[in-house]
């Protein structure tokens, strides 16, 4: 059994009776202040709270509302703007890798077509082509097809 239950409902009603008795019993005016801006016959809600010095409490209570609700915009900007970015960089790794592969397989033959028409990067391939010390079309067959490097050609 939780022994708690009855503490906290004994704090609850004794705030509920705290708070009654501060709004029946507690002149948050002057008496005296209220009765002569009271008797004043031209007095307007806006007058009346100025006479009484209740506009200050009200910017206070707007400002602190007005604080509080910026406050939590920006970490609500912050959290959803953390987790957008989360979201589509999951969704871009699922979607790129295939995305590449049907690109590739649509335009691979007109992409190496562009990169051999380029003087440096056909050089640039000669060059490395011949590190390998491939000479001709012959010793080409002879290259390593495995991408992963899991084995050698020819067992060397």
């Amino acid at each position: 059994m939780n022994r708690w239950g009855p503490i906290s409902a004994a704090l609850h009603v004794a705030s509920i009776v705290a708070i009654v008795l501060l709004f029946t019993q507690y002149h948050f005016v002057d008496p005296e202040l209220y009765a002569a801006a009271k008797a004043n016959p031209g007095s307007d809600a806006l007058s009346l709270a100025s006479q009484l010095g209740r506009l200050d409490v009200v910017s206070l209570i707007l400002t602190l509302a007005g604080l509080f609700l910026a406050f939590l915009g920006i970490f609500g900007f912050v959290a959803v703007r953390r987790e957008a970015i989360a979201e589509s960089k999951d969704a871009a790794e699922e979607v790129i890798p295939e995305e590449v592969k049907k690109y590739m397989d649509m335009k691979a033959s007109a992409l190496i077509r562009a990169c051999l028409s380029d003087a440096e990067i056909a050089s640039s391939l000669h060059a490395e082509i011949l590190k390998l010390g491939i000479r001709d079309a012959y010793m080409a067959y002879d290259v390593d097809t495995d991408a992963e490097l899991k084995e050698t050609p020819n067992g060397r």
